[in-house]
């Protein structure tokens, strides 16, 4: 059984958007970049931006775990940058509310690999 869960997490590499632009450009033999984060004046990212809604319970309950004294920290398993999960934060009022953040878009491993977990708690 360990040796499955072993095999299991190291696949579990993290691919940040530009790893995965990157890899494109390689096998289409051009540069995707500009295209798909700038065609027609449309960035990529912001198609995600009506479906990403926080949920309404969010942000009294971080409010409340916080009133008991803990400390709140957020995994996010993505590819996008970071600056773009802030935003949304922000936006919905829960970045003061978390104390510390990290996305697997600046690790080598995503969740549920014990490196992604082992980052987090290191920082």
């Amino acid at each position: 059984m360990v040796h499955a869960i072993e095999a299991f997490t190291s696949r579990l590499r993290a691919n940040p958007l530009s790893d995965l632009l990157a890899e494109a450009t390689r096998e289409l033999g051009a540069d995707v970049t500009e295209a798909v984060l700038e065609e027609a004046g449309t960035h990529y990212l912001d198609a995600w931006t009506p479906h990403i809604v926080h949920d309404a319970e969010a942000v009294p309950t971080l409010t409340a775990l916080r009133a008991r004294g803990l400390r709140i920290g957020l995994l996010s398993n993505t590819h996008w940058p970071p600056a773009y999960h802030e935003h949304f934060l922000e936006r919905d009022g829960l970045a003061t509310l978390i104390d510390a953040r990290a996305y697997t878009s600046e690790m080598a491993f995503m969740k549920p690999h014990p490196e992604a977990f082992r980052h987090r708690c290191a920082r």
